[in-house]
């Protein structure tokens, strides 16, 4: 709530008023000036300063906006909170292990108390603040700042840049690193969460042996300690109901970035855990519709959230296809647009966008592994579909029935052809895998080459397990995945990550199978 200098009527004693001197008793018959009441919604949500504050008139910032002037939140005490929220059991974070061989199926859920708001349908985008004192970034990274220094933070996000980047483009990474060097993670709760999801995946990055152009890179011997530290401050500073918080878009990008960290680690259950969170907020706040986003984002606004979405949706695909888990997203849902396809970030304004026709985005690449996982998605469902049960157990009349509605058979030679023929469009840099060059403009095209190439195959295997095609065609798709990995620089298999490691384990046991 907004502060305010206004003196606060002191209690009365009972004392008689004209036993008091004239001047005390002249004072006390002038009216006080009273802190203002509460803030109004808008400005509560977003910590700012309401002026005037007064409930029935507008205050100056709604006005300015153009929005209604609400005061429709419960009035609550005043006052810090309880001694008890504050240091309850929630607050015993035990971050992941990196590379157990046993790793215990607690909860990753122990997070701090938020008490209950309810959410705007258009929250205000201008920048992302706390709404109450106990989000505030000042509870929290004072215990992590002399193990997590700044200089620290501006390492683990080359790292980060270089080697996860170009695989989770969530940032429009100019805007984002201006506001880590005004090192706004210090004040800013959403900032603070999303840079510790970062540098916690950046250190389990660099523990796996991510190649930095300075090996032996400083931190390396570091990395298992930052990671979980990280990991443990971004975790600590999550509400424990993340569908009580208000500021959702930078706990959504944390979690799913939190996801990716445990993915690479091996802990593909806490992993989904994550996404599940992720994707509460995702389909209570409507972020799968782009309509429901508020009309003031700017165009970076924009594009980075199209990035983010599509990207989470990969990553969720992925867990689906490789380790057994259920897809909570179905592309039939979804109306979010694809990312514009720019070189750099440079080229995207607040305003407009530039496009260089001479040059290759790995935005273009990134985009059609969209395309390939949201095939794989409707292909996986039809796989499952024709999964025939009798109609006499329960149930089976109505399973009978929905395997007529599946696709076709001969829809995977369709999809085969379909996927050659955007294989074929893609520019040469995205179809092979090139040497690293240390430079992370050009060995981005590599890692999404790379990520293409196994994601690809995996369709392909997929596919060609629905039908009963030739054996030719099973040895040719075979033959083609062995190939094309054994063209790929040496270097890129120590670069890669976990989830590529996954692909090709899935990919080696699907040849088997053919074969």
């Amino acid at each position: 709530m907004p502060s305010s200098n206004h003196e606060i009527d002191p209690p009365d004693n009972g004392a008689n008023e004209s036993a008091l001197s004239p001047v005390i008793a002249a004072s006390k018959r002038i009216p006080k000036r009273r802190r203002n009441a509460r803030a109004c919604d808008r400005c509560h949500r977003n910590a700012c300063k309401c002026s005037p504050g007064i409930e029935g008139r507008t205050c100056s910032r709604c006005k300015n906006q153009g929005v209604a002037c609400t005061y429709s939140r419960p009035a609550k005490r005043r006052g810090p909170p309880p001694r008890r929220s504050l240091n309850g059991d929630n607050d015993m974070i035990s971050p992941p292990s990196p590379r157990k061989p046993q790793r215990s199926e607690s909860s990753a859920a122990a997070h701090a108390g938020l008490p209950a708001t309810s959410r705007d349908t258009e929250p205000d985008n201008e920048c992302i603040r706390v709404s109450t004192p106990r989000l505030s970034t000042s509870n929290f990274y004072p215990a992590y700042e002399d193990e997590i220094r700044h200089e620290t933070i501006e390492a683990l996000l080359k790292v980060f840049f270089h080697a996860s980047y170009p695989l989770r483009p969530y940032f429009h990474w100019p805007s984002y690193v201006a506001q880590v060097m005004h090192r706004q993670y210090q004040t800013d709760w959403g900032v603070f969460i999303v840079t510790m999801a970062v540098c916690s995946l950046g250190a389990i990055r660099l523990c796996d042996g991510a190649p930095m152009g300075s090996d032996p890179h400083p931190l390396r011997s570091e990395a298992v300690d930052l990671f979980s530290k990280c990991f443990a401050a971004a975790v600590k500073a999550m509400p424990s109901e993340s569908i009580s918080c208000p500021d959702y878009y930078p706990l959504m990008k944390a979690k799913s970035i939190l996801a990716s960290a445990c993915i690479q680690n091996g802990d593909l259950k806490r992993a989904y855990a994550l996404l599940g969170d992720y994707n509460s907020l995702c389909v209570t706040s409507g972020f799968h519709v782009e309509a429901n986003w508020p009309t003031s984002l700017t165009q970076i606004q924009r594009e980075e959230r199209r990035r983010f979405f599509w990207g989470v949706y990969q990553q969720e695909q992925y867990l689906a296809n490789n380790a057994g888990f259920v897809s909570r997203q179905r592309d039939a849902k979804v109306t979010v647009q694809y990312p514009v396809e720019v070189y750099d970030d440079e080229d995207i304004t607040e305003t407009g966008i530039r496009l260089r026709t001479e040059q290759i985005s790995f935005l273009r690449g990134f985009n059609y592994c969209t395309d390939l996982y949201r095939i794989l998605e409707h292909m996986d469902g039809g796989v499952r579909g024709r999964q025939q049960v009798s109609s006499e157990e329960l149930g089976g009349a109505v399973a009978s029935f929905l395997y007529r509605l599946r696709p076709s058979k001969e829809m995977a030679t369709e999809c085969l052809q379909l996927i050659t023929r955007l294989h074929e469009d893609l520019p040469e840099d995205l179809k092979s895998v090139k040497v690293m060059t240390g430079d992370p403009q050009v060995d981005r095209n590599g890692y999404i080459a790379y990520n293409i190439l196994i994601t690809t195959q995996t369709l392909k295997l997929l596919l060609v397990g629905t039908e009963r095609p030739s054996v030719h065609m099973r040895c040719a798709i075979a033959s083609e995945l062995l190939d094309e990995l054994s063209a790929i620089p040496m270097e890129f298999f120590h670069a890669s990550s976990t989830v590529s490691l996954h692909h090709m384990a899935q990919n080696r046991r699907e040849v088997l199978l053919l074969v």
